[in-house]
């Protein structure tokens, strides 16, 4: 594979449109093989730097070269990353890895505070999971906001605020987790301590009042903040 030298985002593969036209979905697999990360490569250095301004701003944290190499390395190491743009600028971006041949495990999705709401995130993850051709969807959260995204992507999602882990997924709930399922309850999904640290200033709520309700209890949020985290299975 010889890897893309991408002088704009129009040289980034137009994986689909919005209906009137105002995002377009760039899809990148294999992103370590296929683009050139030095800094002659001045785009994507830029598309590094818009990424890791929306990140930030939606996590927290602070805007400096630290924060651009950990985002760089992040999207290097996983298998594909989707960004939506709008008017030659970034608006979103989501970065999954494919596991097994039948999970995509969601990393992460950000966008930018200016275009929540719009569906970004959303169709962000649609299309990400969708070129996978994997079956099942997992990821882990300490975000309700996160929960409702994934949920209305998929026809059933473990754990959820009546149902916990069924037995028969718990196995492949545990093996999802690597290295990390120290103080994993296999039957709630929720792994205690998770992270080393909060990921949000405040962990964003849901509109929905249940959901904040069962996350608040489950992860032992206080002061808006927990290390706990959740570890989620959908199917399509």
């Amino acid at each position: 594979m010889n890897p893309l030298r991408p002088r704009s985002l129009d040289d980034l593969f137009v994986f689909a449109t919005t209906p009137h036209g105002e995002f377009a979905v760039h899809l990148v697999t294999a992103p370590d093989q296929s683009l050139v990360w030095d800094t002659a490569v001045p785009f994507v250095q830029k598309m590094v730097r818009e990424i890791t301004e929306f990140t930030v701003e939606s996590f927290g944290g602070e805007l400096d070269e630290a924060s651009a190499d950990g985002i760089r390395a992040h999207i290097q190491n996983i298998d594909a990353f989707a960004i939506a743009s709008s008017r030659g600028q970034i608006q979103g971006f989501a970065a999954g890895k494919f596991l097994d041949k039948s999970f995509f495990h969601l990393h992460g999705v950000a966008v930018r505070h200016s275009t929540k709401n719009k569906g970004v995130a959303k169709l962000l993850v649609q299309h990400l999971w969708g070129n996978s051709n994997l079956p099942q969807m997992c990821f882990t959260t300490q975000s309700p906001v996160m929960f409702c995204l994934g949920r209305s992507l998929v026809t059933e999602i473990f754990p959820n605020t009546t149902t916990g882990i069924p037995s028969s997924l718990q196995k492949d709930a545990k093996k999802l987790l690597g290295g990390r399922d120290e103080g994993f309850c296999p039957e709630s999904g929720v792994v205690s301590n998770l992270y080393g640290r909060c990921l949000y200033p405040q962990i964003p709520l849901s509109n929905n009042p249940d959901v904040n309700t069962w996350f608040a209890e489950a992860l032992g949020i206080q002061d808006s903040k927990t290390r706990n985290g959740f570890l989620f299975i959908g199917s399509r």
